[in-house]
């Protein structure tokens, strides 16, 4: 890895995205494409009346094993990309008002391709209209002007490739519980992690946007328990299936 790369660190369960103030937002949190999944679209759009000029490219990050994100440089490509494997446009746009615009990626079918998952991170990069910022101002001097940037996720998968989970490590203090989840597999996992009171199946906490890329073997989770006894409570792992998955496996605390 070049020792110039920049070390971001973004919580593995989120995507970096805009605020809502900013105006402009996307309509997925990551894209998944595999044999059976090969096309999928999904909508840039703004609320701001002002002008914005958007770029789509591709970017890379290392999964660090505490499931860190640590930028690439710009001319390294890792061999997990999955750069080549896909297919996108448009590639710029401009957004303004209550204007939105679609983006529709493909997936590229390769002969002899490893059975693997390849990942990147799409980049959206929007930059607001200079010349419409000056007239606002009334000047010409246009200055900083500001930059709104998504990173998506972009995951592919060339084969079925197994997984599995378990919940390890369970400890309960007043009205918290804490535990970890760990992966097994060649797979990355997408879904959401629940705390249920098992009297009434009703789910006391969660995480709905929870991932384990292949790099990282576990990641501990902390939830209230909302003043249930230990003894009522089951801790649950469901499995989003529109990003290739199906587990949902489950086991009381107790």
């Amino acid at each position: 890895m070049n020792l110039t790369s920049l070390k971001i660190l973004i919580l593995s369960s989120m995507v970096i995205s805009l605020s809502a103030s900013a105006g402009v937002g996307i309509s997925t949190l990551r894209v998944y494409l595999d044999n059976e999944q090969s096309e999928q679209n999904f909508i840039v759009y703004s609320k701001d009346p002002k002008r914005q000029d958007c770029t789509l490219f591709i970017k890379h990050y290392e999964v660090a094993e505490d499931g860190n994100l640590i930028s690439l440089a710009e001319d390294f490509t890792p061999q997990n990309s999955a750069k080549q494997l896909i297919r996108f446009s448009p590639k710029t746009f401009s957004l303004g008002g209550a204007k939105s615009q679609s983006v529709r990626f493909r997936m590229r079918r390769k002969p002899n391709v490893e059975a693997a998952e390849f990942r990147a991170f799409l980049a959206v990069d929007c930059i607001f209209d200079q010349s419409e910022l000056a007239k606002e101002r009334g000047d010409v001097q246009y200055g900083l002007v500001p930059r709104l940037r998504h990173n998506i996720p972009i995951i592919v998968r060339t084969a079925k490739l197994e997984a599995s989970v378990e919940f390890a490590d369970i400890k309960v203090s007043d009205d918290a519980i804490g535990f970890s989840v760990k992966r097994q597999g060649t797979r990355s996992l997408y879904g959401r992690v629940e705390l249920i009171d098992m009297r009434s199946n009703k789910i006391i906490s969660k995480n709905t946007h929870f991932v384990l890329y292949p790099e990282t073997p576990q990641k501990i989770v902390s939830f209230s328990t909302k003043g249930v006894s230990s003894e009522h409570l089951s801790i649950r792992f469901v499995e989003n299936p529109k990003e290739g998955g199906s587990i949902n496996h489950i086991k009381s605390v107790l």
